[in-house]
């Protein structure tokens, strides 16, 4: 989670903000297009997410 917000360049408790809002409708596809915007890696995401 706090590499992806400092990828981001947002806070930790914005992207947690983000990630608990959104938990419901976070599917894969989601996570892809947030990986794109960003240009963050999405296995590192999803990492980060299982580490968490």
């Amino acid at each position: 989670m706090r590499a992806l917000a400092e990828a981001v360049g947002t806070s930790l408790s914005q992207v947690q903000r983000m990630f608990s809002s959104t938990a419901t409708k976070c599917t894969l596809e989601t996570l892809m297009k947030f990986s794109v915007i960003t240009g963050v890696d999405l296995h590192r995401i999803l990492k980060i997410n299982k580490a968490s």
